[in-house]
């Protein structure tokens, strides 16, 4: 089992370092030598730790040239009306004024590329069918904020090489028979008859993610009770959900089989390889995530070595299929659900092991749902930041209700089509649903995100709990451990007349935070109102989290459209208490003067370090330009040639794409008299304290 671990080790540390090519070559080149030296040596243990250290170069070899030809394929500059032939492999989503889906090119110099694809609300692509048309295609941005998942790391991961606009209107082909179309077509076709079917009805969003693993008909309000109840994984496609299917075809399969003659291949192997063959054919349908993926590897590894009467614990088949899974995809290793996925069924593994023979059914299954909620603690404070009070409750209500009642009758339903069983099973889902919106009243624990020492010693912490007694005080060392996970890391807050300033970087809405000694100020600017309370989420909302900044005391936008941004913050445990600022007023010995007129606004403030400046590029009202310690252009809708006539420290720029020419002329002007220059949109967001510059360039953070 180390081996395995050992080589999934090094593929997982690959996506943290970066290695020429030719060095990775070299060290592939060595592993195999050393390989050649092993074989005909019996293993002992010196060798075998040599032999584990090689794997995990391999897998270090293997990982960083995965990601170099993945790299490769990225567009780096923009093209204008290139025409494309291709077809959908995702179903269609709607983004404000655009529908957007994964699309596969198969003719011209981008042939075998996937793009993210968008067009207008009114152009209908039909899953299947392979289209021509003419595009312009964009470089994905890979700027990151921090705490955030970054959108284009998780699409990057996916293997989406740029991301495709329609200029022209698009010319039907021919039906596409590729697998990817193929099944692009029937699971689209899935979801558009249960979203017909079950439209009418409130939970009828969480019944098709029950069935296809399709959650973007889920209302927010219904995630908000998911997330507070701590049962967002039976949303998700799942071992669970992977596991009924497999169930109720083996079941069927038997029942077939009873009226047929004998055959030569045993009964057993051939129910087996048919819910092996099934439970493939639903995680494609499903969307094959990382959950599906684990699964349905190794049910596949525990059909193989059934045939080949070959028994091997369960913790070593999960090894086996960690290191399949990195193998086939190295990339999952940067996705939330990788980790969730492997812990917690390692957790099932080790529990079942260690206590099966000691516990009865009933005490068995109510202790592994403690134990699963203790592993998920420091996973979800360190993704997350929060851990909801009510998982447990949760859990034992949901999990036998909703996962092993409601979710096999809709797979039921929904692959017979049977809609009157969909109805009737969607209705029956909304009075399971009624305990949990009680217990999601309750919010839960939120907290500054632990570091990763933190993280690691409470999981050492959890062994001690769940392993038979080694030492004494075992069980309370264990709590210790786990408790170091609730110590405060926050940031220590500015001093008075000091600041600390958090300038976001996103293309849509510009999200700065200022913060003095006890106030916390959230400036935001853009002109796509309709956008703000959506991109807070891929910007600012995690850092808020991330820090435990559970107040706002001044949100200042620069359209009166904050009160829904106001309700979301609200659901998210983060107050607002004035939406307004006066035009002079000071703060924490910091002084402030905002200015407002129709869409444009400013804000200037002196702290310790000298006048800075927060806006939209409109030119500030003063007798006499100060020289500015910091200028940061958070979302521009004036032209700042005003900048041309002072002198500062830090000029930071986030724009939009359609300006980036004009800005990039402006930053690279030999006349700007800047000391440090920041263009948001290509380093990421910037952090200002004390004058020291933070930046993010490009994270590899999971997505």
């Amino acid at each position: 089992m180390l081996s395995y671990l050992s080589l999934s080790l090094g593929i997982i540390a690959a996506s943290q370092m970066q290695i020429i090519p030719l060095i990775s070559w070299l060290l592939i080149i060595a592993a195999i030598i050393v390989f050649f030296r092993l074989r005909k040596i019996y293993l002992t243990r010196g060798y075998y730790w040599l032999f584990c250290a090689t794997l995990m170069i391999v897998g270090l070899a293997y990982g960083e040239l995965r990601q170099h030809f993945r790299d490769q394929q990225l567009l780096t500059a923009p093209l204008s009306n290139i025409m494309l032939e291709g077809y959908l492999i995702s179903p269609p989503d709607s983004t404000g004024n655009w529908i957007h889906s994964e699309f596969k090119i198969t003719r011209g110099s981008f042939a075998s590329h996937k793009i993210m694809l968008y067009y207008p609300p009114e152009t209908t692509l039909t899953a299947g069918y392979r289209y021509q048309f003419a595009a312009s295609l964009k470089p994905l941005n890979l700027a990151g904020n921090f705490a955030a998942n970054n959108y284009s790391d998780f699409l990057i991961n996916n293997s989406i090489s740029a991301s495709g606009f329609v200029v022209s209107k698009p010319q039907q082909l021919a039906r596409d028979y590729s697998p990817a179309a193929v099944l692009n077509y029937y699971r689209s076709n899935l979801i558009e008859y249960l979203g017909a079917t079950l439209k009418p009805y409130p939970y009828g969003g969480l019944a098709i993610a029950l069935i296809s693993g399709y959650q973007k008909l889920i209302p927010p309000e219904q995630w908000q009770v998911y997330k507070n109840s701590g049962i967002v994984h039976i949303i998700s496609i799942s071992g669970l959900h992977i596991t009924l299917v497999t169930t109720l075809v083996v079941m069927l399969l038997g029942l077939i089989l009873k009226f047929m003659p004998p055959l030569t291949i045993p009964k057993q192997i051939l129910l087996l390889w048919g819910g092996i063959i099934f439970a493939f054919l639903y995680s494609l349908i499903a969307g094959f995530s990382i959950p599906c993926q684990r699964t349905f590897y190794l049910i596949l590894i525990m059909g193989y070595l059934t045939t080949r009467r070959i028994h091997l614990p369960l913790l070593q088949k999960l090894a086996i299929t960690l290191a399949l899974v990195l193998v086939i995809d190295p990339f999952s290793a940067q996705s939330i659900g990788f980790w969730f996925s492997f812990i917690l069924v390692a957790t099932i593994f080790s529990f079942q092991t260690l206590h099966k023979k000691q516990l009865g059914k009933i005490r068995l299954w109510i202790y592994l749902q403690v134990t699963m909620a203790l592993v998920s603690l420091p996973l979800s404070l360190y993704f997350f930041s929060y851990y909801p009070l009510t998982s447990i409750l949760g859990n034992l209500w949901a999990v036998p209700l909703l996962g092993n009642l409601i979710t096999p009758l809709l797979l039921l339903a929904g692959i017979s089509h049977w809609s009157w069983l969909l109805i009737i099973t969607t209705k029956l889902t909304a009075y399971i649903i009624v305990p949990l919106n009680y217990l999601a009243q309750i919010p839960p624990y939120w907290q500054t995100a632990p570091n990763i020492a933190s993280v690691l010693l409470a999981f050492l912490g959890l062994g001690l709990l769940i392993v038979p007694k080694l030492f004494h005080f075992q069980r309370s060392c264990g709590l210790i451990f786990i408790g170091l996970l609730l110590l405060p890391q926050t940031q220590l807050p500015p001093l008075y007349r000091q600041t600390r300033l958090i300038v976001f970087s996103n293309d849509k809405v510009g999200y700065s935070l200022l913060q003095t000694a006890q106030n916390n100020l959230l400036l935001i600017t853009t002109n796509q109102p309709e956008q703000i309370d959506k991109q807070i989420t891929y910007s600012a909302l995690p850092y808020l989290q991330k820090e435990h900044i559970t107040r706002i005391d001044y949100l200042l936008s620069n359209y009166p459209a904050e009160s829904d941004l106001a309700d979301h913050l609200q659901r998210e445990q983060i107050k607002i208490v004035h939406k307004n600022l006066a035009p002079e007023i000071t703060l924490d010995g910091v002084k402030f003067h905002y200015w407002q007129s129709q869409d444009h606004h400013w804000l200037s403030y002196e702290d310790a370090n000298g006048t800075n400046y927060i806006g939209d590029g409109s030119q500030p009202d003063f007798t006499t330009m100060p020289d500015f310690a910091t200028v940061a252009i958070n979302f521009p809708l004036a032209k700042a040639n005003w900048l041309y006539t002072i002198a500062g420290n830090n000029l930071l720029l986030n724009s939009p794409s359609a300006q980036s020419h004009y800005w990039q002329g402006l930053s690279d002007n030999i006349n700007l008299s800047f000391k440090h220059i920041y263009d948001l949109t290509s380093t990421g967001s910037v952090m200002i304290f004390e004058s020291q510059i933070i930046t993010v360039e490009k994270p590899q953070g999971l997505s």
